[in-house]
């Protein structure tokens, strides 16, 4: 007895999912590249919330545990990678309480004050027209070190 060959009928369906593999590879590959250029262009087309402190603050940061913004801690973590910060933009490392905490101080809602004094911040490198900066500013116990057309350094006064 005889069996015919389907070689034929194997070969076109490797030519099929070859295909098929190719497709969904370059498609990939495609959504990738959106990615790549959407996040390239992010700063150039204005998207997102400005993240840039000037370089010459760090200058005018004095030593001490350091209260600033999550995207600002990463650029001294960048910059001077011994110095400490309290929160940086790996927010989901640090749980929800803490995040909780931080949000309290950088809106200056009711029990920031006690939130600064648990974690002795002792500077406050912050945004100047955030409501954080306008609270320091008003705070007995802070006074302002440094102003820029960007941030704000205030400094926790001795007791």
């Amino acid at each position: 007895m005889v069996q015919r060959c389907s070689m034929g009928e194997q070969v076109h369906a490797a030519e099929g999912a070859l295909v098929s593999s190719v497709l969904a590879t370059l498609t990939c590959y495609c959504v990738v590249g959106g990615f790549v250029i959407a996040v390239g262009c992010r700063s150039a087309l204005g998207l997102g919330t400005p993240s840039s402190v000037s370089v010459e603050v760090l200058v005018h940061l004095p030593a001490g545990r350091l209260f600033t913004t999550d995207r600002w801690a990463d650029y001294v973590i960048y910059a001077k990678p011994r110095r400490p910060v309290f929160f940086d933009s790996r927010n989901d490392l640090y749980g929800p309480e803490l995040v909780k905490e931080y949000m309290t101080v950088m809106r200056a809602e009711p029990g920031w004050q006690g939130i600064a004094a648990k974690y002795a911040f002792a500077v406050a490198l912050v945004p100047d027209n955030s409501p954080i900066s306008a609270a320091l500013a008003a705070s007995a116990g802070w006074r302002l070190s440094y102003r820029d057309a960007t941030a704000a350094v205030f400094v926790r006064q001795q007791l």
